[in-house]
Order: structure tokens, then C-alpha cells, then sequence
């Protein structure tokens, strides 16, 4: 990814103070910018005065402390469910990120996993897989112990709108997933690939169990193939379970939280990132026209004031025409948090 990078951070407190004078009521921690003529205003921050060590203190204490895999924090999932094509949904799925790309299949019949279920299952997986240092992870023993396990309420809810079905749906798409990554910048004209089905095998005994507190006589679980198992739990990107959960409602603003939690762990100053890498990246279903692209830059920034309210620490945003200024933030896990296998 095309990047302009400010190391002096002399320079860069210069910038932002002029800024700041010019334009003083865009320096708002939410809402969306009165652009400028130049369309340079300084937007978004998730740090509207500086947050002193008790502050920092009692986040620690809320953290539940997670992980995701990192491909996709690379690249991501579907948001919302493909379009059909001759009456059949897509079974197919490709991003791009720089020179990494991912390719995700599914048989046709279950589809492709989408939204933020999904999302919270993996994270929670990883996780599991981590912690235990074992690609078999455990479920529970009821469908209300899953949920209960994934966090996002205390029992399952039937019929059409419940979350039991909408679970399961994503749960069997989630689990049939084949996922192909691919590196095209490995040296002049370098090329890696690797093939992985992240789960090889499941036993969910409480599938198809009309009670959601029925308990089954044995622990349902899944199995993660090997290689996907070692690639997860030999480079984990820490997140922040809770964050993950309060964004739980916008895919787009779960995918922004993990990439940008990664990215602050290793940024060390500016850059300014365009806008069309952003849309490769994380902008599922927006063509690259005129219109697409303005769409997909409101949905973003209205996703990204998401963030910030959950990741107080996220960093420093500006909004030009074609790019994004970032300006790092914190990750939102603390070292000392951290738990290495």
C-alpha cells in the first residue's frame, strides 16, 4: 500500500497546531467534518484531551483480552450476504490488501459466512485456540452454553427473527469455509500462496436440539487444521473482546477496530493512506465508480466514529480528498496484557 510517511514528529505537532488554529471546530472527537476548500480538515481523534494513568488503569480492568487471526485483519469477510448470480448465491469471495490478497470458498448449497456473527465466532476460536495451545476447541454442551461461551447474551431465542437460527446459519458457513491467501510481493516477481480449510472436522450435538438448555452427554467441539491452527496461534493479533462485542452491529466497524488495533502496534508515525486502498481492503460491495466511491467513504467514516467510541486510543484522523491521514494511536490490548503461547 502506497504510503507517505512523517517521521519528524516535530513537524508533525507543527502541522497539526496550524491546523488546529485554522480550523478549530473540526478538532472533535465525533461527527463528521465541515470540509475545507482544500478538504484537509483534521476530523477525527480518539483522544480529545490526554488520558491520565488512572484512566489507563481502570480500561485495563474492563479488557477481555482476545484475538484474531491475522489474515482477516488483513482482509475481511463479507459484510452482508453476497448478491445471487443465476439464482444461486456466490460461493466465492476475494480482498486485497496491498500485495496480500484472501479468497475465501464455500459449497454452494451453505454460502459464505457475513456479518458480524461470524466475525465474534472467529475471534472467539482463536482465542480459544491460543489459550489452550490445542487446535481442538471446545463449544459446551448446549446451544445456550455457546452462546453464553461467545458472550453475546445469556440464552438463545427461537423462531424467525431469534439468534438461535441466525447463529447456526453462520456458524455451518463459518465452519464449510476454504480460505486461499496470496502473496504477490515476495521479491521481483515473487509469488506465495497458501491453501488452508481453517476447521477440518465439527461435532455440534446440540445442532438440532429444541430446548436451547438441553445438555447433551457430550462436549460438542471442532477441530482446526493444522496449518491454519499453527499460522493463528504463531502470529495472533491481540484485540479487545469487548470492543469487538459493542461493535458487534457493523461488520465494517469491527474489521476497521482489528486492523487498526494491529496497525498502531507497529506505526511509528503518519501516513497518509488512499482512499481507493481503503476500498480494495474494506469496501465489500462498492463498485469503483464515482458514485461507489463516494458512498463507500461515508460509510467508512461513519463506522470509523464507531470505533473511536469504543477504542478511546485508536489515533488521529484526517480526511483529504484521496487519502486518509493517519496518525497512531495506542494498541488496545497493553503488553503486559498479553498472553503469548
Amino acid at each position: 500500500m502506497a504510503e507517505f510517511i512523517i517521521n519528524n514528529e516535530d513537524e508533525r505537532e507543527k502541522q497539526l497546531k496550524a491546523l488546529a488554529e485554522l480550523q478549530t471546530e473540526a478538532l472533535i472527537r465525533l461527527g463528521l467534518p465541515k470540509q475545507s476548500a482544500q478538504d484537509t480538515s483534521p476530523v477525527l481523534s480518539s483522544q480529545e484531551q490526554e488520558v491520565n494513568l488512572d484512566e489507563e488503569a481502570q480500561e485495563l480492568l474492563v479488557q477481555d483480552v482476545g484475538y484474531m487471526a491475522w489474515p482477516f485483519v488483513q482482509a475481511t469477510m463479507p459484510h452482508s450476504k453476497l448478491k445471487l448470480v443465476d439464482g444461486h448465491e456466490q460461493n466465492e469471495f476475494e480482498r486485497k490488501n496491498g500485495d496480500f490478497f484472501i479468497s475465501m470458498q464455500s459449497p454452494r448449497r451453505i454460502g459464505l459466512p457475513y456479518g458480524g456473527k461470524p466475525r465474534l465466532i472467529l475471534a472467539w476460536v482463536t482465542t480459544r485456540a491460543v489459550l489452550t495451545k490445542s487446535p481442538v476447541v471446545e463449544l459446551g454442551r448446549s446451544q445456550n452454553d455457546f452462546i453464553r461461551n461467545l458472550n453475546v447474551g445469556s440464552r438463545g431465542t427461537g423462531g424467525e427473527t431469534g439468534n438461535i437460527r441466525s447463529l447456526k446459519d453462520q456458524t455451518r458457513r463459518l465452519l464449510s469455509c476454504h480460505i486461499t491467501c496470496f502473496n504477490t510481493g515476495a521479491g521481483e516477481d515473487g509469488f506465495t500462496m497458501q491453501s488452508v480449510k481453517p476447521v477440518t472436522s465439527a461435532q455440534l450435538y446440540w445442532w438440532g436440539a429444541k430446548d436451547p438448555d438441553q445438555q447433551c452427554l457430550w462436549e460438542s467441539h471442532l477441530t482446526l487444521g493444522q496449518d491454519y491452527f499453527d499460522a493463528i496461534t504463531n502470529s495472533p493479533v491481540p484485540i479487545n473482546l469487548n470492543a469487538l462485542r459493542e461493535l458487534q452491529n457493523s461488520p465494517l466497524a469491527m474489521d476497521i477496530y482489528c486492523w487498526l488495533t494491529y496497525r498502531n502496534s507497529y506505526a511509528k508515525g503518519g501516513s497518509r493512506i488512499p482512499w481507493v486502498a481503503l476500498q480494495k481492503q474494506f469496501g465489500v460491495g462498492y463498485p469503483m465508480t464515482s458514485r461507489g466511491k463516494a458512498d463507500f467513504k461515508r460509510k467508512f467514516l461513519l463506522a470509523l466514529k464507531k470505533v473511536i467510541e469504543a477504542y478511546r486510543m485508536a489515533g488521529r484522523f484526517e480526511i483529504e480528498t484521496d487519502h486518509l491521514v493517519y496518525y497512531p494511536g495506542k494498541p488496545d490490548i497493553f503488553p503486559g496484557k498479553i498472553i503469548l503461547p
